[in-house]
C-alpha cells in the first residue's frame, strides 16, 4: 500500500508507539561520505572515534527503512533536513513571487509498503466511511419553504436513505444561531440553545426526523438542517434546508368614502402553510362568523373593535382595528407568553379602551390552568399578598405578580365593566406564564470526550437572559455570560454532578415591554419609541438607545454605542428616561432611519443590560399616485405611504395649485375631467409634510420642486438650494424672488435684506432652474426659504411650500467618561445631521492626531484627565480635495516603487547564493561510486533508518 504525503506533512509527523534506542554505528558507515550538511559543508575534524560518538549522540536507533521508489536514499532524519530547507526555500520564492513571479514548488514523498497512518486516531474504515458518507445519502424534505403563525407550533420533516445513523443522537441546527456555536463550522443541537428553550423536539426513526417548534416567535424565522450521526460517531450535516417564515396575524381597514363601503382585510407577510380555508371574525371580543375569503365588508353603522383569526388555529387572533369609532372596547397584552423562572417576579403590561362617555366600574384579574372562564384573582388564597395592580381605571391594567411559583402557570386575563349600560369585557384569549427553574443537562458524559454542560429551563426566557456556573457552590466563570453553555475537555459522571447554574444578575428579573413593537412614521416627521422596565436599578442619565443596523461605525460590534452620539443622528434623537421607561424621540426622520430599536439599560454599579425587546421602525414618504379609468371618464388620486402610519390618519388634506382645498375619511379623492391643475396632499397629525405633486390632464402644472426639504450646513461654508418649477403653457415668467423667514409668517424677499448682501445668487433662469446659492452662511441664515415667481397673463403668483428648511452648525468636541483610568470617547458633534456622510481630522493642540479623515465622528483615549480633553479638536476632512489626492497617490506610487526595487534586489541575492552553495555541494553523482550506493530492498544495512520508529522532526538534533 502506499501513503502520500506533500513536505509539510512530513515535517511535522509524529507517530504512536515510538522507541528511541542508542546503537553502535556500523563501521562501513565510516567509510562513506555523506552528502549534505552531515557531508562535509563544513570541515570535519577528530578522530574516527570522536566522529562514532558524536553521530551516536545525535542519532538513535531506528529501524531500517522500507523499499522506497527511489535510489541514492539516505537516513530519514537526513532525508528531513532537505525537505524543511526546501520549505524555506519556498517561502522566499513565495516572497518573491508577490512581485508578479509565482514560484510554487510541491514535493511528494511516496512511501510503500507503510500501514497507513490517519489523523485523529480514526481507523482507515472510519476514514473510507466518512469519505463516502456524502457520496450517498440522500435527504428530502416534504417542504423546502413553510409559512406559519406567529405563536403557532410547526412541523418539519425530512427523509434521508442510504445511511444508518443513531436516532438518539442526531438532530436539528440553524446557521442563524451560529454566534452561539463553540466553532461556528461545527453546528450544535437546537434543542440545547437557550432561544428554543422547551419549545423544541424530535421524532426521529431509522429513516426520518421531524422537529417540532412550538410557540413560534418572529426571530425564528431562518433555515433549520438537519445533522445525521452514524453508528460509528461520523456527523453528516445536511445540505438541504428548510425555509421557516414566521408572520403575525393582521388586519387592516380598506376605506372608500365615495362608496361608503369598508373592507377588513386579515392577512399575513407570507402564504400561511396550508392556506386557511375560513377565516373568523370577532367584533368587541365576541365571535361573529366566519367567511372562505381573508375580506370581510363593513357598512358605515357597524361600529366597534374588529379582530380575526385563521382555520387550525383559532385561538390566535389578530390584533383589533376601531371602526368608525374614537374609542373602542379592547384589551391591549404586551406579551401574549411570558416565561419567568421560579421564586421572581413578573409583570403583565396591559393597556385597555372603551367607547367615549362610558365610566369604567369595575376591573378584575382572573385565572385559569384549562379552558375555563377562570377564578378572579382576589379571592383566590393562593395569590393572597402576592398579586397587585399596578393601573388605574382609565388605560392601565398592568399585573404584578411576586415569588411566583409552577403552580402558578396559567392564561391570565383582564376584565372590566363600564356605566351606564357598557356590560363587561373581557381580554380575550390572555397572557399564557409559564414558571420554570433551572436544570443542567450533560451531553456525552463518558470519560475522555469533550462534555457540554446546557443550563437548560422548561420554557423560553425573556431578554437573552446571562448565565453564571457553579462548581461545589463555587463560581467557574469569571463573569456572567449569554451563552448557556459550559464545556468540559473531560470528565466522569460523577464529576458533572458538582456543576450547578444560576441566571446572571440581569435577566433574572429585568423586563422589558414597549408599548409598541412595529411603528410606521411618516418622513421629515418625528417619533416616539417608547419602553418600560421592571425589576432593575438603572443610571437615568447614562442609560442609552441604540440601533443594531449602525454596528458598523462601533468601536467593537458586541458593545453597542449611544445613538445619541451618532453623526448620523445628530440633535436629530433625545431621551426622556425615568427610573421605569425610557422614550427616544427622532426627529426630521429619514428613510434610512428604518431599523430596529434596543434600549441599554445601565447599572448604579456599570453593568450594561442591552435588551433584546426591538421596536421596529418603517419610514415611509407620501405619495401620491394617479388612478385612471379612461373608459367611465373617471380619475381619482390616492395619497399613500409604504406602510400603515403609527397612529391611522383620521383625515387627509388636499391640496389644488399649492392652494388647500378640502379633507376627506379616506385616501382617496376623485376627480372630473374639467378639474385641471397640481395636486398634493397631507395627513393629519402632519398637515406641514405634503406629499410630492402630480399634474392632472395638463402638459405643465403649477409647481416648485426643491431637491432637498432640509438642509444642514457648516457655518462658514456655501451652500446650494437645488430647485425647478413649471408652469402652463402659454404663461410668461415675469418675476422671481426667494424669500426667507425664521418663523412661520410669509417671509421676506432675500433682494431687500442687509444680511444677505453680497453673499447670494439665483443660479437659475426665468424658464425653469431656481437654483439658490447662499455663501458664507452663519447661524443668523437658518430659516426656511421658498421660492415664488409670477407669470404673465392673469397667471398671477405661485409659492413654493412648504419651502426648504436650512440649520447653520458649527462642531463641537463632546467627551464622555472623563474621569481618570477609564476609556473617554470623544464625540465630533454638530447641531443638525451634516449630508453626504462626511469626513472629520482630529486634532491635539492644533497638530492633526489622525493620519486621514475618517467617516467616524468619534475618537478613543484609553485614558485622559478632564484637563487633557480640552485639549483636542476636530473639523471636517478634506478627502475631497484634489491636490491632496493627487500628493497622496504620488508618495503612495514613489514609496511603492522603492519597495518593490529593494525586495526584488533581495531576491536576486539569495537566489545567487543558494546557486554557489548547491554548485559547491551538490555535485553530480557517479552511479559507480560506492558513496551512491542503490538502495537493495533484500539486504538493507542498518545505516538506513525505516519510518516506523523516526522521533518526530528532529528539532533536537545538534548540527
Amino acid at each position: 500500500m502506499a501513503a502520500l504525503f506533500i513536505l509539510d506533512q512530513l515535517i511535522v509527523l509524529k507517530l504512536d508507539g515510538m522507541e528511541t534506542r542508542t546503537t553502535n554505528v556500523p563501521e562501513d558507515l565510516w567509510r562513506r561520505t555523506h552528502r549534505g550538511y552531515r557531508g562535509g559543508t563544513t570541515r570535519r575534524t577528530g578522530t574516527a572515534r570522536a566522529r562514532r560518538w558524536r553521530l551516536m549522540e545525535k542519532r538513535g536507533y531506528r529501524p531500517r527503512l522500507p523499499s522506497l521508489s527511489m535510489g541514492n536514499v539516505r537516513s530519514l532524519a537526513n532525508k528531513m533536513d532537505e525537505p524543511a530547507a526546501l520549505v524555506r526555500s519556498q517561502k522566499e520564492d513565495r516572497e518573491c513571487g508577490s512581485m508578479g513571479s509565482k514560484f510554487g514548488i510541491l514535493s511528494v514523498i511516496i512511501l510503500l509498503n507503510i500501514p497507513a497512518v490517519y489523523s485523529r486516531g480514526r481507523s482507515r474504515e472510519q476514514l473510507q466511511s466518512s469519505r463516502s458518507l456524502g457520496q450517498s445519502v440522500r435527504v428530502t424534505c416534504s417542504l423546502q419553504t413553510i409559512c406559519a403563525l406567529q405563536e403557532s407550533a410547526v412541523d418539519l420533516k425530512c427523509s434521508f436513505s442510504n445511511i444508518t445513523i443513531k436516532p438518539q443522537q442526531s438532530f436539528w441546527f440553524s446557521p442563524k444561531q451560529k454566534i452561539k456555536w463553540r466553532n461556528e463550522e461545527d453546528p450544535e443541537d437546537l434543542a440545547l440553545d437557550s432561544d428554543y428553550a422547551g419549545r423544541v423536539s424530535y421524532n426521529t426513526s431509522s429513516s426520518a426526523s421531524t422537529l417540532t417548534i412550538r410557540e413560534l416567535r418572529e426571530r425564528d424565522s431562518g433555515e433549520y438542517h438537519l445533522m445525521l450521526i452514524t453508528e460509528t460517531g461520523e456527523k453528516y450535516p445536511s445540505s438541504t434546508a428548510i425555509t421557516l417564515t414566521v408572520s403575525d396575524l393582521q388586519i387592516k381597514m380598506i376605506s372608500d368614502t365615495e362608496k361608503q363601503k369598508w373592507t377588513l382585510n386579515c392577512s399575513t407577510s407570507c402564504s400561511l402553510t396550508p392556506t386557511p380555508y375560513n377565516y373568523y371574525w370577532y367584533k368587541n371580543g365576541q365571535y361573529r362568523h366566519s367567511t372562505n375569503g381573508h375580506q370581510k365588508s363593513l357598512y358605515s353603522y357597524e361600529t366597534g373593535s374588529y379582530s380575526c383569526s385563521v382555520s387550525g388555529h383559532p385561538e390566535i387572533w389578530s390584533s383589533s382595528v376601531c371602526f368608525r369609532d374614537e374609542n373602542c372596547w379592547s384589551v391591549i397584552y404586551s406579551d401574549r407568553r411570558v416565561c419567568v423562572l421560579e421564586g421572581s417576579s413578573v409583570d403583565f403590561p396591559c393597556t385597555y379602551s372603551y367607547p367615549s362617555g362610558q365610566t369604567v366600574t369595575e376591573t378584575a384579574w382572573f385565572y385559569s390552568q384549562t379552558k375555563e372562564e377562570g377564578k378572579d384573582l382576589r379571592g383566590e388564597e393562593q395569590f393572597a399578598a402576592r398579586a397587585e395592580l399596578i393601573g388605574d381605571k382609565e388605560r392601565i391594567c398592568t399585573l404584578r405578580v411576586r415569588n411566583v411559583s409552577k403552580s402558578d402557570s396559567g392564561e391570565y386575563r383582564y376584565r372590566f365593566s363600564t356605566n351606564p349600560a357598557g356590560g363587561s369585557f373581557s381580554g380575550t384569549p390572555g397572557v399564557t406564564l409559564r414558571v420554570t427553574d433551572l436544570q443542567v443537562i450533560p451531553s456525552a458524559p463518558s470519560g475522555g470526550q469533550t462534555v457540554t454542560l446546557t443550563c437548560s429551563s422548561t420554557c423560553t426566557l425573556p431578554n437573552n437572559p446571562t448565565y453564571i456556573w457553579f462548581k461545589n457552590g463555587q463560581p467557574v466563570t469569571s463573569k456572567p455570560t449569554r451563552y448557556n453553555k459550559l464545556y468540559l475537555e473531560s470528565a466522569r459522571p460523577e464529576d458533572v454532578l458538582q456543576y450547578s447554574c444560576a441566571l446572571g444578575s440581569l435577566g433574572q428579573s429585568v423586563r422589558v415591554t414597549c408599548s409598541l413593537q412595529t411603528i410606521c412614521a411618516l418622513q421629515e416627521s418625528a417619533v416616539d419609541l417608547k419602553c418600560s422596565y421592571s425589576n432593575i436599578t438603572i443610571k437615568p442619565q447614562q442609560s442609552f438607545w441604540f440601533s443594531p443596523k449602525q454596528k458598523a461605525k462601533w468601536r467593537n460590534e458586541e458593545d453597542p454605542e449611544d445613538l445619541a452620539l451618532d453623526s448620523d443622528y445628530a440633535r436629530r434623537v433625545s431621551y426622556n428616561t425615568s427610573s421605569s421607561a425610557s422614550t427616544l424621540t427622532i426627529r426630521e426622520l429619514r428613510e434610512r432611519d428604518s431599523g430596529e430599536y434596543h434600549l441599554m439599560l445601565i447599572t448604579e454599579t456599570g453593568e450594561k443590560y442591552p435588551s433584546s425587546t426591538a421596536i421596529t421602525l418603517t419610514v415611509s414618504d407620501l405619495q401620491m399616485k394617479m388612478i385612471s379609468d379612461t373608459e367611465k371618464q373617471k380619475w381619482t388620486l390616492n395619497c399613500s405611504t409604504s406602510c400603515s402610519l403609527t397612529p391611522t390618519p383620521y383625515n387627509y388634506y388636499w391640496y389644488k395649485n399649492g392652494q388647500y382645498r378640502h379633507s376627506t375619511n379616506g385616501h382617496q379623492k376623485s376627480l372630473y375631467s374639467y378639474e385641471t391643475g397640481s395636486y398634493s396632499c397631507s395627513v393629519s397629525g402632519h398637515p406641514e409634510i405634503w406629499s410630492s405633486s402630480v399634474c392632472f390632464r395638463d402638459e405643465n402644472c403649477w409647481s416648485v420642486i426643491y431637491s432637498d426639504r432640509r438642509v444642514c450646513v457648516l457655518e462658514g461654508s456655501s451652500v446650494d438650494f437645488p430647485c425647478t418649477y413649471s408652469y402652463p403653457s402659454g404663461q410668461a415668467v415675469t418675476e422671481t424672488a426667494w424669500f426667507y423667514s425664521q418663523t412661520k409668517e410669509e417671509g421676506k424677499d432675500l433682494r431687500g435684506e442687509e444680511q444677505f448682501a453680497a453673499r447670494v445668487e439665483l443660479v437659475g433662469d426665468k424658464e425653469r432652474i431656481c437654483t439658490l446659492r447662499v455663501r458664507n452662511v452663519s447661524k443668523s441664515d437658518s430659516g426656511e426659504y421658498r421660492y415664488r415667481f409670477s407669470t404673465n397673463p392673469a397667471g398671477g403668483s405661485f409659492s413654493g411650500t412648504p419651502g426648504v428648511t436650512l440649520r447653520v452648525t458649527d462642531l463641537q468636541v463632546i467627551p464622555s467618561a472623563p474621569s481618570g483610568g477609564q476609556t473617554v470617547t470623544l464625540t465630533c458633534s454638530s447641531t443638525c445631521t451634516l449630508p453626504n456622510n462626511p469626513t472629520y481630522i482630529w486634532f491635539k493642540n492644533g497638530q492633526p492626531v489622525t493620519s486621514k479623515p475618517t467617516r467616524y465622528n468619534k475618537l478613543y483615549l484609553e485614558s485622559a484627565r478632564p484637563e487633557d480633553v480640552l485639549q483636542y479638536s476636530c473639523a471636517l476632512g478634506s478627502e475631497d480635495s484634489t491636490v491632496m489626492k493627487l500628493i497622496m497617490v504620488g508618495v503612495a506610487v514613489f514609496l511603492a516603487l522603492i519597495l518593490m526595487t529593494g525586495l526584488m534586489w533581495r531576491c536576486v541575492i539569495r537566489r545567487k547564493r543558494r546557486a554557489e552553495i548547491k554548485a559547491d555541494v551538490q555535485k553530480t553523482p557517479n552511479p559507480v561510486d560506492d558513496t551512491y550506493t542503490p538502495l537493495n530492498p533484500i539486504n538493507t544495512s542498518s545505516d538506513y533508518d525505516t519510518l516506523r520508529n523516526v522521533t518526530g522532526p528532529h528539532k533536537n538534533r545538534k548540527p
